[in-house]
């Protein structure tokens, strides 16, 4: 894995156990990198925004859902991992899915559908 990718996946966990004690709207990227080791500017290295690092986070979630059924080809069982994944992150989802607003979510299902292989 890349540092990069670690550093990543390190924010994203500072950031997923600050909202388990704090709502959305209270968390600021300074808090983050603070509780990740980090500066403010590697953060935003990584991420333009708290914004983008959810969609990293939901995205990330579904790519490790679908890679774990990419050998079956069957897309009833890719769906079924998503949602399963969902479902065990379902309080970073609700926590999310309150503050984060409807243009956020319809950017990120569109940009997913749009991403989407045979489009």
């Amino acid at each position: 894995m890349s540092s990069s990718a670690i550093t990543k996946r390190a924010i994203a966990s500072a950031f997923e156990e600050l909202l388990e004690v704090t709502p959305l709207e209270q968390i600021t990227v300074s808090a983050i990198a603070e509780r990740t080791g980090i500066n403010r500017q590697t953060f935003y290295y990584h991420f333009h925004d708290i914004h983008e690092l959810i969609i990293w986070i939901y995205r990330n979630g579904i790519e490790q859902a679908l890679s774990s059924t990419e050998s079956s080809g069957d897309m009833h069982t890719a769906l079924l991992a998503c949602l399963r994944g969902l479902k065990a992150k379902r309080d970073f989802v609700v926590r999310t899915a309150h503050g984060f607003g409807t243009p956020y979510a319809y950017r990120f299902a569109y940009d997913e559908v749009k991403a989407s292989p045979g489009q």
